[in-house]
């Protein structure tokens, strides 16, 4: 694996979320043709792994792999931390729709979800 493409893995990672190819771009400081170049070696490099390189709505990300579902499901539920039903009525909107704004999402629940959002983040 070269230093861009293990650069690429590790900015893919922390974010933790999808990110733009201009977005890659920008923090990588290289060009848009060479951003596709690297997101083509990390998702070849990345068979035979547990995660997978995925081209969302919004960008790319890592996931982990479906046939992995269960295992992961498991340590989900080892999670000492329950939520509370705005989190996850919340999380679930999220999950279902991404990507999706925070207006969009008051507007599905008739509430403000700041407080949902902060608490979300407070858990992961």
């Amino acid at each position: 694996m070269s230093n861009e493409t293990a650069a690429l893995e590790a900015l893919l990672f922390a974010a933790g979320e999808p990110l733009s190819k201009e977005k890659i771009s920008e923090l990588m400081d290289i060009g848009i043709i060479d951003v596709v170049n690297l997101l083509r070696q990390l998702e070849k490099e990345l068979n035979g792994h547990g995660i997978i390189l995925r081209e969302v709505a919004t960008g790319w990300q890592l996931s982990t792999k479906a046939e992995y579902f269960s295992i992961v499901e498991k340590l989900a539920s080892t999670v000492k931390q329950k939520l509370s039903t705005a989190v996850m009525e919340t999380l679930s909107i999220i999950a279902f729709m991404q990507p999706v704004t925070k207006v969009e999402i008051e507007e599905i629940r008739g509430v403000n979800v700041d407080r949902a959002i902060a608490k979300s983040a407070e858990s992961k």
